[in-house]
């Protein structure tokens, strides 16, 4: 046995070789995946919420988690150092959910962009956590959205960024982030759209 979850986050731990997950509709649970098997860990920690993420920091050695949804967009920012949760931050990016993360391991900080925000102010913004705090690093670059994904490319130093949702539909288009501006890929061939 293991989760049933729904909109939930996983990030994988290159240390230890282990998966956690939190989230969904299974609620608070946190669990891991060891590559045979699903360990229940604790229901102490976040709160309830779905449609958050996550990204592993591996010069820290924790999974840091920030947002996601239960009732109202959530701004909260937690690390998991595999024994226990600690509530980090409440100061950075307004609440939001369906936004994306990925660690960028040379400059070693979190990656933030997107997400649903009320009154769609800061949908487009891109964070950077470094483990004490947020800080806003731009306000351009992809067009505002949600349900999109990212992961660092440590061979070319970029975060790269694919694809969500806004009130145009779903999107296709590829971006990536070095640090100080983002630049559109154009990649060849027919790229479907998906969220």
């Amino acid at each position: 046995a293991g989760p049933e979850p729904i909109y939930h986050a996983m990030a994988y731990n290159t240390r230890q070789g282990t998966t956690l997950e939190f989230g969904g509709d299974d609620g608070d649970a946190t669990w891991q995946w060891d590559g045979s098997n699903w360990t229940w860990l604790t229901n102490i920690g976040p709160s309830r919420r779905h449609n958050l993420a996550m990204a592993y920091d591996s010069a820290r050695d924790v999974v840091v988690l920030f947002g996601g949804y239960d009732n109202n967009p959530l701004g909260d920012t937690w690390e998991w150092d595999g024994i226990a949760w600690t509530r980090e931050s409440t100061r950075g990016p307004s609440n939001r959910d369906g936004h994306a993360m990925a660690y960028d391991s040379a400059r070693e900080v979190t990656v933030l962009f997107g997400g649903s925000v009320r009154n769609n102010e800061g949908g487009n913004q891109t964070w950077e956590w470094d483990g004490r705090r947020w800080s806003l690093m731009s306000e351009t670059g992809p067009a505002r959205r949600t349900g999109h994904a990212m992961v660092y490319d440590e061979d070319r130093n970029v975060t790269v960024l694919f694809g969500g949702g806004n009130m145009s539909g779903k999107l296709s288009d590829m971006w990536e982030w070095d640090g100080v501006e983002w630049r559109q890929r154009e990649v060849e061939g027919p790229q479907p759209p998906r969220s």
